[in-house]
């Protein structure tokens, strides 16, 4: 099962004019980034990582930047192997969302925001919270506020993810902006 996750985006956030392009358009360039990325050997989906919030630090430090220049959703799963854990290659969703499947743990970006997943009381509703309850694994979320600023990094765990609340739900905080 698929389900689309909807990022909360920060409206007084000034990204580059890369935004102000169509859509398809800023998922092409994105595409074509990762691909030349993938090509070059600097998105290392073969280095395995001794846990889970390992694997998604790495793939999340490496993706939220071109996720907030491109305003656009990374998304991928976190897989074990027998040595611990590595990253599946990164895809490009939408400004507001990805399609990503539950049989594994994911990581995701937000172009925007806080360090919050989205819930059914958040501006689109589900996505996030609801990825977590019915999957039963956990979903990382990476985020970089400014150009230059820090990559935050959460984790939505099944029994820490409330499907409602207001300002959406804060997950556990791996490392803050």
């Amino acid at each position: 099962m698929a389900y689309a996750f909807n990022q909360m985006s920060n409206p007084g956030d000034q990204g580059s004019s890369v935004r102000d392009l169509p859509v398809e358009k800023r998922q092409a360039l994105l595409r074509a980034k990762l691909d030349e990325m993938w090509e070059n050997n600097e998105i290392p989906t073969w280095i395995t990582h001794g846990s889970h919030e390992e694997a998604a630090t790495a793939v999340l430090d490496l993706v939220a930047p071109l996720s907030r220049k491109y305003h656009l959703e990374i998304y991928g799963h976190i897989v074990p192997n027998e040595k611990g854990y590595r990253f599946t290659r990164p895809q490009v969703g939408h400004a507001t969302g990805g399609a990503l499947n539950t049989s594994h743990m994911g990581y995701h970006t937000h172009p925007g925001g806080s360090l919050v997943f989205s819930n059914r009381d958040t501006p689109r509703p589900g996505g996030d919270a609801d990825w977590v309850r019915d999957s039963g694994k956990r979903l990382y979320l990476g985020i970089q506020q400014t150009r230059r600023g820090p990559v935050g990094i959460a984790v939505c765990e099944p029994g820490n993810c409330p499907r409602y609340g207001r300002d959406g739900a804060p997950g556990r905080t791996i490392r803050g902006f």
